[in-house]
């Protein structure tokens, strides 16, 4: 048999933007901060760390959690909202750098 459709109010698009946005954000923090502490502890063997191209797509790809919980808690329009942002911060990320990318 067919099973009900589940409606959930965190189910919006809204709400799925916001985490794509808090995600990256949080994601740029925490690895920017095991950047520095590799760096304090010269695990890179004198080497300049992780460059900021690196941090920012690592940031950007730490989107790929929430997709998958929503994706597994059948929320599509949470997850259509950090799909979306996910995108645009791709975007972005490649005009920013499209010099070091595409010259």
């Amino acid at each position: 048999m067919h099973e009900p459709e589940r409606i959930d109010g965190r189910d919006t698009f809204l709400n799925g933007a916001l985490i794509g946005l808090a995600v990256p954000f949080l994601g740029y923090f925490l690895f920017t901060g095991l950047n520095t502490l590799l760096l304090k502890f010269d695990v890179f063997g004198g080497g300049g760390g992780f460059s900021l191209k690196f941090v920012c797509m690592l940031a950007v790809l730490a989107n790929i959690l929430p997709i998958q919980i929503f994706h597994r808690q059948h929320r599509d329009s949470a997850s259509r909202g950090v799909m979306t942002v996910t995108m645009l911060l791709v975007f972005a990320l490649v005009y920013y750098f499209r010099d070091q990318l595409l010259g």
